[in-house]
């Protein structure tokens, strides 16, 4: 029965209050059976770790399994400064070695899902991996740049929904 209906409701007048918060309860209880897009977008997942011990080796494993799609590993970004985006380069140490693990451990197995052929047909060629993308003064966690037959990805720090990076990619 909606709210509508309760003005119409054929129940006492002293118990019309009584039905609209039983139909409110109702409806919020459906409300929160559904869950938020967030969550619904972020079921638990596993994903496994690239080996890797520094900086150095886990960069040299990403760079070997994306090549053998066909792809270029960037990492760092060479453009002029007209270009609206900018972002920084894994250093060696141990934050950034834990952001690139985070971020590796998604896009290498996304990558790989498609063939080589794939991405020779729609001509992409360089993956860009760089810490703190900023496009327009937007963090980003993605890009593609066409002219250059690139893509973009930037770990921000704040990768909480894998999955959702995942369907990104």
């Amino acid at each position: 029965m909606s709210a509508y209906e309760l003005n119409y409701c054929k129940v006492a007048p002293m118990l019309r209050p009584i039905c609209f918060l039983i139909i409110l309860i109702s409806l919020s209880g459906a409300a929160c059976a559904q869950g938020d897009s967030f969550r619904m977008e972020c079921p638990d997942s596993d994903y496994k770790v690239l080996p890797g011990e520094n900086l150095l080796e886990l960069k040299s494993r990403i760079e070997k399994r994306l090549e053998a799609l066909g792809l270029n590993v960037l990492w760092r970004m060479n453009w002029s400064s007209r270009f609206v985006a900018k972002g920084s380069s894994f250093q060696d140490s141990p934050e950034d070695l834990a952001r690139l693990r985070t971020l590796s451990k998604i896009l290498v197995p996304s990558l790989e899902k498609y063939s080589s052929y794939f991405f020779q047909r729609i001509r992409l060629k360089n993956i860009v991996i760089v810490k703190d993308l900023v496009v327009a003064r937007q963090l980003r966690k993605a890009m593609p740049h066409p002219s250059s037959s690139s893509l973009f990805y930037g770990d921000n720090n704040d990768l909480e929904c894998l999955p959702g990076m995942e369907a990104r990619v």
